[in-house]
């Protein structure tokens, strides 16, 4: 362990689980190495009461739980205050990219752990109280600069279709906006066209008069 007061915090854990009912499978003490030792240990029978499923051990200790579906994996896997790494273990791999989509975690990894904070083109970072912003990759520089907007409006002359006076013509269209254009689909912005021509004419009779 890094020190004797992070070997006292494994040491807790484990026997708090112990006396809530956990049973230890391997390992569970100190062993007869020297300094701040720690054995390998692995634990059976937890549930999300105990702090070793709680809270953030940072030791050699391995609480196993078991599951019946999937649904139920996902559930006891976001469970947790806690949100920084995770992994899936698979023969199917298309079934853990599945179950990796649907798990709160910065980084999820299917058949492996570890090693993605090593790779400088993925971003790294958690969830929840596991820290917010990104370092690594794309996502880590944009965490270093100032984002700034700049909008030009190229066709200043021609009144804003979302602009006053509010008619019951302009809330249709508004209303079209939000469920055409949002989409993102060419297809579908190219059907607001009879409803943005009727308010362009609408908004320059009001204009004139």
């Amino acid at each position: 362990m890094s020190c004797e007061r992070q070997r006292t915090v494994v040491e807790d854990h484990v026997s708090e689980a112990v006396a809530r009912g956990a049973r230890v499978l391997a390992g569970g003490g100190r062993g007869r190495e020297a300094g701040s030792f720690h054995e390998p240990t692995v634990v059976v029978g937890v549930d999300h009461t105990m702090r070793l499923m709680r809270e953030e051990t940072f030791g050699p200790v391995l609480p196993l739980m078991t599951f019946k579906t999937e649904d139920e994996a996902i559930r006891l896997a976001n469970d947790s205050p806690f949100g920084l790494t995770a992994s899936v273990w698979t023969r199917d791999i298309r079934r853990g990219e599945r179950v990796a989509e649907r798990i709160e975690a910065g980084t999820v990894m299917v058949n492996e752990v570890l090693y993605t904070h090593g790779i400088a083109q993925t971003p790294w970072g958690g969830v929840k109280l596991s820290g917010t912003g990104r370092t690594h990759g794309r996502a880590g520089l944009l965490e270093l600069v100032h984002a700034v907007h700049v909008h030009t409006n190229r066709l200043a002359r021609l009144h804003d279709l979302w602009w006053f006076g509010y008619t019951p013509r302009s809330h249709d269209l508004f209303r079209a906006f939000a469920r055409r254009f949002t989409t993102g689909s060419p297809l579908q912005t190219s059907l607001l066209l009879p409803k943005m021509l009727r308010r362009v004419r609408e908004s320059r009779r009001a204009a004139r008069r």
